[in-house]
């Protein structure tokens, strides 16, 4: 089976995340975190694939930091959605650009805008006859 990217087990994000392998599979019940599941042997796998697993942090955030566990999140928990989440939001920070995606997304971002720049000289009104 092909898959381009990294995979998280459930048991690697609740190591990530400071949380219990049944509050993530709670997530899953709960639609908040889709995780697929491959049989290995006789063993089943329950994963979420890294865009699936990032949407996830990007979306539930404040609920993983505020809500997860109490009112006070664990450093790590904390330090890495700042460093997975957060700053990939913000411009100047490098180390955020680390993954594919995001460095794409940068480079979209810095390339100047001269299409956009065409389309608004082109603003007159366009008669269809």
């Amino acid at each position: 089976m092909g898959r381009n990217g990294s995979i998280y087990t459930v048991s690697l994000i609740s190591s990530v995340l400071r949380v219990t392998r049944p509050i993530v599979r709670q997530w899953a019940g709960e639609s908040r975190l889709e995780l697929k599941s491959e049989v290995r042997g006789s063993v089943t796998v329950q994963f979420a694939e890294d865009e699936e697993f990032e949407r996830f942090c990007r979306k539930n955030h404040n609920y993983l930091i505020y809500e997860v566990g109490g009112r006070i999140a664990p450093r790590e928990r904390i330090q890495f959605l700042k460093e997975f989440v957060m700053a990939a939001d913000m411009p100047d920070d490098h180390t955020a650009r680390s993954h594919k995606r995001e460095r794409e997304a940068y480079a979209q971002q810095m390339k100047p805008k001269a299409e956009d720049e065409d389309d608004e000289e082109n603003d007159e009104p366009f008669d269809q006859a």
